[in-house]
């Protein structure tokens, strides 16, 4: 059996129609032929991603029928090579290189999609979710944004984006909890509202064919069932037909079967479509790669060429000069080959420069790729400690790229599904519905939002649990995104150092030194942090405590109207830092925390303790208080 190239020049147009009716069956998935030739461009842009660009090749690289899995254990299993699976004349190699499926491919499309979008919704790089002027309103969000398990869903839409060109992501309150839901381009079909320019959705629809095994009761047996999914949304309600057989492959009735509809009522679609690239005159944007996959391609060419020949190599063609006769040779070091004088036997290898030369255009292909598209790959990173000047430096495309993709999916996307969230919410909470019991009465029930309640901890390091309500009103979102590189030690060190000189030279106040600090420290929750310290130091400052201070105050002798404050006892914490100041005649700390004792002030600052060790200013207790210690008594 031959795997050579097809004769007859019908099979390949066959072939073309065969493979176009299994990326749409009968075009029941697309509303048009425009829809339908979309839907296959996505389907392919799809494989390159998930790694199954040569998945309908049926031809190795070394010119015979790929064997799958399954027919390779029963090969191994039998001992016995199939007829045909084995192409001693080499007629397969025949067929055209870019039709044979590599042996090594790389899948460089993956790796720089998913580089991406590591970047912008990994954990720790994931933006920061503010409500602007409203705590209760930014707190409720943060509880809708982990319940509905939002920024996993950007992640897997993000991954779709990078691969096909655009992202979907939707919104939907099933059984009172919030929920967000990503959209497989490729079988979504929009509907844009006139004259909008952010794609605004009137209408998504959602259609797909799938083939399920299905007990036949003629036939007795499993057989291939072919189905159909449809989900419309609009901006009223969610229809959805769940599983709905297609018989002979026409087009459901679907007037004729249920549907699962729910209301949400919302006067728009509850879905954001982002695009990837933006691209004017389409539905779609450009995906991560776009222009470059041609290149890829020959990437997994030229590494299948380099591969074979260092394969074939390491097994080489023996090569026997003699002048007499000879009927086989046995190769290996429990053989040995009689020649007469004169005669020679070697091996036919290769010198390596024709593998080594397809390697160096790989790796040369693959840098420019990644220059075209703007990413550095993680085995392109230089190993070492390097400055934030450096790493800018190095990844500058790609702090350019990231910076775009920032734009696009958090302003066009994240920020504008959380304020499509809110106004579900404030339309569903407290609408009334009414319950049937079983009996027959009825009873008026309130819509509300399943949340888990906020911990508030109390003085003791007890805490209670405390619901959490909406704002007085849906205030303006805002992203704070994280540095595109984890800082270094050194990094961190000079960032804090600026800040406590800021802060001690009266030029930002603590609380923009604490959000400048935030993502050196990932600290996610500046608000939360300040309340939890101010508590603490509160809870420290207790009654008790202060009676002893003035306990020990009362105590000690004055000397020319002045009482003497000595180092080791501010280090101890007998007295606040406003006290020692009034003892030497002066006001309160400029800081406005001269009630804490200077222990607490360090814990609670320490930013600007380690500034001032930095800065090799003075870190004693009585620089921190600002007065002058006196000298510790014999």
């Amino acid at each position: 059996m031959s795997s050579g190239t097809p004769q007859d020049p019908l099979a390949a147009r066959a072939a073309i129609k065969a493979a176009s009716d299994k990326a749409v069956p009968n075009d029941t998935q697309a509303s048009s032929a425009v829809a339908g030739k979309r839907q296959q461009k996505l389907a392919w842009l799809n494989k390159t991603y998930r790694c199954q660009t040569y998945d309908a090749y049926t031809v190795d690289w070394d010119g015979v029928p790929i064997t799958g899995w399954e027919m390779q254990d029963t090969i191994a299993a039998s001992r016995e090579m199939p007829a045909g699976f084995y192409d001693a004349g080499g007629s397969g190699m025949e067929l055209p290189m870019q039709f044979r499926k590599p042996r090594a491919p790389f899948y460089l499309v993956r790796k720089v999609v998913d580089t991406f979008t590591d970047y912008l919704f990994s954990s720790g790089r994931h933006p920061q979710v503010r409500v602007l002027g409203d705590p209760d309103e930014e707190d409720y969000l943060h509880a809708v944004i982990e319940v509905g398990r939002m920024w996993s869903a950007w992640s897997r839409a993000r991954a779709k984006g990078g691969a096909q060109g655009t992202a979907v992501v939707g919104v939907k309150l099933r059984q009172g909890k919030p929920a967000f839901e990503v959209f497989d381009p490729q079988y979504c079909t929009p509907t844009f509202e006139p004259g909008t320019h952010e794609f605004s959705l009137a209408q998504l629809e959602v259609r797909r064919v799938f083939q399920e095994e299905a007990w036949d009761d003629d036939e007795k047996k499993l057989v291939m069932r072919t189905f159909a999914y449809r989900r419309v949304i609009d901006v009223q309600s969610d229809c959805e037909w769940s599983k709905v057989p297609m018989d002979g492959g026409n087009e459901p009735v679907w007037e004729s079967f249920q549907c699962d509809e729910h209301r949400h009522g919302l006067g728009e679609v509850p879905v954001v479509w982002v695009q990837n690239k933006p691209v004017d005159d389409d539905w779609d944007g450009d995906p991560d790669c776009v222009g470059q996959f041609e290149s890829i391609a020959e990437i997994d060419m030229l590494a299948s060429l380099a591969i074979t020949g260092t394969r074939k190599n390491c097994d080489p063609t023996t090569v026997v000069s003699t002048e007499g006769e000879m009927s086989s040779v046995k190769k290996g070091s429990d053989n040995a080959i009689v020649l007469e004088a004169g005669g020679a036997a070697s091996y036919m290898e290769l010198a390596g420069t024709g593998p080594q030369a397809a390697w160096d255009c790989v790796d040369r292909l693959e840098k420019r790729v990644c220059e075209f598209v703007g990413v550095v790959l993680d085995e392109h990173k230089q190993p070492g400690t390097k400055t934030a000047t450096e790493v800018d430096r190095s990844f500058s495309a790609m702090w350019r790229t990231l910076g775009k993709y920032r734009e696009q999916y958090g302003e066009l996307g994240v920020k504008c599904l959380l304020e499509k969230t809110m106004r579900l919410i404030r339309s569903t909470v407290g609408q009334r519905v009414k319950l049937v019991r079983a009996d027959g009465t009825t009873q008026i029930l309130r819509k509300s939002v399943v949340l888990p309640p906020r911990l508030v901890e109390q003085e003791g390091g007890s805490s209670i649990s405390v619901p959490r309500k909406l704002g007085v009103s849906a205030g303006f979102i805002d992203l704070v995104w994280p540095p595109l590189e984890k800082p270094t030690l050194s990094d961190t060190a000079l960032a804090t150092k600026a800040a406590g000189d800021a802060v001690l030279s009266d030029l930002i106040d603590l609380d923009t030194a604490s959000r400048f600090l935030a993502p050196f420290f990932q600290v996610e929750n500046v608000r939360a942090m300040r309340a939890k310290l101010a508590q603490k130091s509160a809870v420290q400052h207790d009654d008790g405590y202060a009676e002893a201070v003035s306990t020990r105050v009362q105590a000690k002798p004055a000397v020319s109207g002045e009482v003497k404050v000595y180092s080791y006892e501010l280090d101890d914490g007998l007295f606040t830092i406003d006290e020692a100041r009034s003892f030497k005649g002066l006001g309160k700390h400029p800081s406005g925390d001269g009630w804490m004792t200077v222990p607490q002030y360090k814990a609670t600052h320490p930013e600007v303790f380690a500034a001032a060790a930095n800065a090799s200013a003075g870190t004693d207790a009585g620089s921190v208080a600002g007065i002058a210690t006196d000298a510790e008594e014999p």
